[in-house]
């Protein structure tokens, strides 16, 4: 059998996404609820309201880092690290490690006008080296930008909505409980 929460949080992750792409920003009446019913579910089948608000914290930084959040952003993090608990947080970090690298890789190449060779030299390096990015924000995707306008982000920079990272890091926990159902180890 699968594990029933991942489908709540594939709802929940893939609705954020969705309402942090129209809108800019993730709603408290999907954060909110989606915490408590975590913390719910920590009590009734374990492990446990202190080690769920643990990964809850744990998930905030680790899927945010060196990057700017909104509340929303947050929000929804420190509720997926309740729902997942410490033992599938590892999982959840290389799924979002993984949508903050495809994500990156692909608003640089839209920037460089999909030139590998152009984002590979010239200013790419020299960002890396002086730590700066280039006010190149009208050539990221479109409804990236539209996001950040609507939350208030500084629209000269590419703009990547936080919830494709925390989407990416409920995707991973999904499929390993797909894989591990397909397997037999589960």
């Amino acid at each position: 059998m699968i594990w029933w929460p991942n489908f709540i949080i594939i709802a929940v992750a893939a609705t954020a996404l969705y309402t942090d792409l129209k809108t800019g920003l993730i709603k408290n009446w999907l954060t909110i609820p989606f915490f408590l019913a975590g913390l719910v579910k920590a009590v009734l089948i374990g492990p446990g309201v202190l080690p769920a608000l643990m990964a809850g914290l744990a998930a905030i930084p680790a899927t945010f880092i060196f990057l700017n959040p909104g509340e929303g952003d947050i929000k929804l993090a420190a509720g997926m690290g309740v729902w997942l608990g410490s033992e599938l947080m590892p999982v959840y970090f290389v799924g979002a490690g993984l949508a903050r690298l495809v994500t990156a890789l692909a608003v640089r190449l839209k920037i460089y006008d999909w030139n590998v060779a152009a984002m590979v030299k010239g200013t790419w390096i020299s960002e890396i080296r002086l730590g700066c990015v280039p006010a190149l924000g009208y050539k990221n995707f479109r409804v990236f930008q539209q996001a950040g306008e609507m939350a208030g982000a500084n629209t000269d920079l590419p703009v990547v909505p936080g919830a494709i990272f925390v989407f990416g890091g409920a995707l991973a926990v999904t499929l390993l409980h797909i894989y591990l159902y397909l397997a037999g180890g589960i």
